[in-house]
This record gives structure tokens, C-alpha cells and sequence, in this order.
């Protein structure tokens, strides 16, 4: 009888012991997956359900990339993945340094991370699976898991892009509308640049537009205008610099960026009227001896101007 009573008792038992159980924690990229779906703004800070508190990001200056580095260090071991790669948008007219619009965050996964984060997207509607250049990828809004890779990620979804080189009719075109928006610094004549613009790019962000061969980003302000102009290919600027009198050039080392900045043959900036030029261009054997690096007081040569092909262009005006 008392083994009856006792069996009785632990079946009574077991259930309430049962409900007294914590529930099992999901893995923490099942949370990463789930967390980086349902993230709709762009900036830094909208990613900080997901990532953890970024109130430390360095910024976005490329004097930071260092800091960058290191940001991005601790925040993979925040989020227990091996790395985390974080692109951010680098334009001083996004606003908030320290809040800046992200374009990609990429997470790399070990192998059981990577299990957890495919059968996480596989269960949610609206996923998608792809063979892409870069392998087996599953996709859910915003959020692609690359198999291949072992990576998750966020970010903007945008199709690739036709790169062709440039022919005399692009060049003319390229050519004739910066020597447009130079000669008019006026709110209408950027204004009708982008409007063109809008016509025949991608509409990436409020401020950003890519085409063919260049990607676009503007400013328009009464204290500031500007606009920046990226080459997918390296544009020829003889022409270009002719036509605004610039003859010869020597180049200025930022020191922690990619591009060199290019000045006039006695080391000022370039200028045409109230437009001050920023005209860039990536380091090549051709233009040794003419670098002023940063940390050397040695003379620099100038560089016949018809030589020199441009990375990006930068027009700035200051207005009223």
C-alpha cells in the first residue's frame, strides 16, 4: 500500500517538477537571424537590438579605422562569432558621426552557428533559396545566410551592376556635367543634376544614386553644398582638368585612406571660382615621386595634369 501511495505521489510530483523548469535558451544565432529580420532602419543604432550596445563606435572618419578594427573585434565577441565585418556609410552629410547609415553587416559563423542560423531562416516564410557567384545563399528580406561562406548577414539588397568602359560619348556627357555644376554653384543647377540623375540610376538611398559607371551622392544646404561622385572604372581627367585651366598636379597622402588628393603644382588646393575640387586618385607606380606623404617635408614634382586619371571627384561650395 505505502509503494502505491508513493507512486502516486511521484506522479503528482513529476509535472509540477516538470513546470518548474527553466525553458532551454534558443541558440544564439537562432536570436541573431530573428533579431536581424525585423531590423527596418538603416543607421547604426538600429542594429542595436541585435548587436548589442554600440554607444562605443568610433566613427567615420577614416582616421578611425584602426578604432574601427578593434570595435569591431569586441563586438564579435559580444555576439560569440568569430568576426564581424560592419560597412558604414563614410559621408560627413549622413549627419551623426556616431550614428551613421550601415550598408552591411556581415557575421562570420562557426559550423554550429551556421547550422543554427540555416534552420532558423529555412523555417521562416518568405525565405528564399539561391545559387549566387558567392555560393548557396538563403535569403529572408535584408538577411542572406551564405552556406558557403559560413557568414550571416544584413543589408541592403541591391542588384549588381553593369560596369562598361567608358566611351567618348560617356565621357563628353560625365565631362560636360561637372563643368556644369562647377561653372553655376547654385541650388537649381544641383538640383537639375539630380533630378537627370534620378531618370536613369538607381535609387539607393535619399542621397545616394549609382549608374553605369559612377556612383552619386549630393548636398544641398544654405551653409554647405556639395556633390561626390565615385568611378566604378578610372575616369581620364585631361580633358576635365584642361578645360578649368589646371595644367599640372602633384598628389597629398591622407595617410589612412585608399585615394591620393590631388593639388595644384604648388601644393594648394584646387579651385575653379567659388567651387573648391577634390579630386582624387588611387596610387599607381606612374605617380611615385610626385607623393607628399605625410610625414616627409620632401619636395614633390608636379604631374602634367593630361596624365592623371580620377577615382572620385568631390565639388564643394561654401553658400550662404
Amino acid at each position: 500500500m505505502r509503494s502505491g501511495w508513493l507512486a502516486l505521489a511521484l506522479c503528482l510530483a513529476t509535472p509540477a517538477y516538470a513546470k518548474r523548469q527553466p525553458p532551454q535558451p534558443k541558440p544564439a544565432c537562432q536570436v541573431l537571424v530573428e533579431k536581424l529580420a525585423i531590423v527596418e532602419g538603416d543607421r547604426l543604432h538600429a542594429l542595436a537590438a541585435a548587436l548589442g550596445n554600440v554607444s562605443d563606435f568610433p566613427g567615420t572618419a577614416p582616421s578611425h579605422n584602426g578604432e574601427r578594427k578593434a570595435f569591431q573585434n569586441e563586438l564579435a565577441k559580444r555576439l560569440g562569432v568569430p568576426s564581424v565585418q560592419l560597412d558604414v556609410v563614410v559621408n560627413a552629410m549622413v549627419g551623426d558621426d556616431k550614428d551613421p547609415p550601415v550598408t552591411t553587416v556581415t557575421l562570420q559563423l562557426t559550423d554550429a552557428q551556421l547550422r543554427d542560423a540555416l534552420d532558423t531562416i529555412q523555417r521562416q516564410r518568405g525565405a528564399k533559396p539561391q545559387q549566387t557567384a558567392e555560393g548557396s545563399v538563403w535569403t529572408l528580406g535584408r538577411v542572406a545566410v551564405n552556406e558557403t561562406r559560413k557568414t550571416v548577414s544584413w543589408g541592403w539588397l541591391r542588384p549588381p551592376l553593369a560596369r562598361p568602359d567608358w566611351d567618348a560619348a560617356s565621357l563628353g556627357a560625365t565631362r560636360k556635367v561637372l563643368l556644369s555644376i562647377v561653372r553655376d554653384p547654385s541650388d537649381a543647377t544641383l538640383l537639375k543634376f539630380v533630378e537627370d540623375l534620378k531618370k536613369r540610376a538607381t535609387h539607393r538611398t535619399n542621397v545616394f544614386w549609382d549608374d553605369e559607371r559612377a556612383t552619386y551622392s549630393f548636398n544641398v544646404s544654405d551653409s554647405d553644398k556639395f556633390v561626390d561622385i565615385d568611378f566604378a572604372k578610372p575616369f581620364p581627367a585631361g580633358a576635365l582638368l584642361k578645360e578649368l585651366g589646371i595644367t599640372d598636379v602633384t598628389f597629398e597622402n591622407p595617410c589612412d585612406a585608399d585615394f591620393l588628393d590631388m593639388l595644384d603644382a604648388s601644393g594648394e588646393q584646387l579651385k575653379s571660382g567659388k567651387w573648391s575640387l577634390e579630386l582624387h586618385t588611387t596610387y599607381s607606380q606612374e605617380l611615385e615621386g610626385s607623393v607628399r606623404y605625410c610625414t616627409s617635408h620632401a619636395k614633390v614634382k608636379a604631374v602634367p595634369a593630361a596624365n592623371v586619371t580620377l577615382s572620385s571627384v568631390r565639388l564643394s561650395w561654401a553658400g550662404k
